[in-house]
């Protein structure tokens, strides 16, 4: 597997802001990276995202919604994270910054801008987007290509209020109390089943490290071991993963655990 850091991710900053540059540094201490992507293509994001959204997110500095800023470098950034989301290669984790899985056709929302694992989706065969980020990604529900599957566990009581309900291509997991590792594990054999059931044959992570009990955000209580759990059922799947949230120091340890999974 290799790990990828987006260049000049750090020019997407706002001063006191939970999502900042610091996340990908406290992962990159623990399993540091194999590359740097430089690489950004407009019109890649142009197949997921209304092109009016696109020109305001390129012209405009400010807030696009309470959460979710927009500096003078967040534009030229988040094409870059989007581009390596769906251009790097299998098996590869992509320390997106921003993060995406909020992002709706038309908008950003809940610290993303762009959809990253919906760009990671756009291939020809039948995809699992799996989202273990513990808010729920109601941007990707929305955007669900029709050669993709979704499984979501999340706060059930938590932002955005969404995923309450499962069908033939979603499979949401709604938790209104604290998480333990025995239940991520619970969830990840559920999804994991639904995925084999649906003919997926390659697996989009949405790789959110806030389920930590240590992430001021949420009320789970997961410990770095259960990413371990992730990357050891990854290992018969041939998949992409892009960073999520994950709002604590602790984020690296995870990390390395997932990766350590991977074996």
């Amino acid at each position: 597997m290799r790990v990828i850091v987006i260049e000049g991710h750090e020019a997407h900053r706002h001063p006191g802001h939970p999502e900042r540059p610091e996340r990908v540094e406290w992962i990159v201490e623990r399993i540091g990276y194999d590359g740097v992507w430089r690489r950004a293509d407009e019109e890649l994001v142009r197949r997921v995202h209304d092109p009016e959204y696109v020109e305001k997110v390129k012209r405009y500095v400010g807030w696009l919604d309470p959460d979710t800023y927009v500096s003078s470098g967040t534009f030229e950034v988040a094409v870059r994270a989007f581009t390596a989301s769906v251009m790097a290669p299998e098996n590869t984790f992509i320390l997106t910054r921003p993060p995406g899985h909020h992002a709706g056709r038309g908008r950003g929302m809940g610290f993303c801008i762009f959809n990253n694992a919906v760009g990671a989706s756009l291939r020809d065969e039948k995809v699992g987007i799996l989202d273990i980020d513990a808010h729920h990604g109601n941007g990707t529900e929305e955007l669900l290509r029709e050669n993709a599957v979704y499984a979501s566990v999340h706060m059930g009581a938590g932002y955005p209020g969404t995923g309450k309900t499962s069908d033939e291509r979603r499979f949401n997991m709604p938790v209104f109390h604290p998480l333990t590792d025995d239940g991520f594990v619970r969830f990840l054999e559920k999804a994991f089943e639904f995925f084999r059931k649906g003919g997926v044959e390659f697996v989009v992570v949405s790789l959110g490290f806030d389920g930590l009990a240590e992430d001021p955000l949420t009320y789970f209580s997961l410990t770095p071991r259960a990413f371990f759990e992730l990357g050891r059922r990854l290992r018969e799947w041939s998949w992409k993963a892009v960073l999520e949230g994950g709002y604590s120091r602790r984020i690296g340890e995870a990390a390395e655990e997932f990766v350590r999974g991977l074996g």
